[in-house]
């Protein structure tokens, strides 16, 4: 298995985390809403693009949702954190191929 199958497998792990629904939204709502009068502070390499997040979204409809709320809100701050550390993965290794 190669390292950028062993990091897709990664994120589909995170994605049937029980609450990550609420992580997910989160980064949407982040990464999706900009405030125009602070254009031009917005960093784009910050935030999740379009095709990073229909990746996301795509594996997690996979599965069944899971609308439980995450055990307390470390851990949903935690797997937004998971979610951008391995997509940052995922764009070095990706670059290599």
């Amino acid at each position: 298995m190669s390292i950028f199958d062993t990091e897709l497998n990664n994120i589909r792990k995170l994605v049937k985390k029980p609450g990550y629904i609420y992580a997910l939204i989160m980064l949407i709502l982040e990464d999706f809403y900009i405030d125009l009068l602070k254009l031009h502070e917005t960093n784009p390499h910050d935030h999740l693009g379009m095709r990073e997040i229909a990746l996301v979204l795509g594996f997690f409809v996979q599965e069944q949702i899971d609308y439980k709320p995450p055990k307390d809100f470390q851990e949903l701050l935690e797997m937004k954190k998971s979610t951008r550390e391995l997509m940052n993965k995922l764009h070095h290794v990706n670059s290599f191929i």
